[in-house]
């Protein structure tokens, strides 16, 4: 079965590279830091968990801290890989 596909959708692998390289944040600093609407940081963090790359923690009154399990430290930690090679290249406008 092919899951990729899940990490295609939506701002998933920003989200991923973005909780890789700040470490646990709010649910809002993740929708700030990523640039994306409330609908796509909530669809995308749904399928996250789905697929256990990430987990949450809720505080009083509503607050959902969000956090990367091992496995989406370890499939983010590639993902940033290929960012760093993809900004070593120059690209022509």
């Amino acid at each position: 079965m092919n899951r990729l596909k899940h990490l295609e959708k939506r701002a998933a692998l920003r989200i991923l590279l973005f909780l890789y390289e700040h470490g646990e944040k709010k649910w809002y600093e993740i929708r700030d830091g990523v640039k994306a609407s409330a609908n796509t940081i909530n669809t995308t963090l749904i399928e996250l968990g789905k697929l256990k790359l990430i987990t949450e923690r809720r505080e009083p009154p509503q607050i959902r801290y969000i956090r990367l399990t091992e496995a989406g430290r370890r499939i983010a930690e590639k993902v940033s890989e290929i960012n760093e090679i993809l900004n070593e290249i120059e690209i022509e406008d």
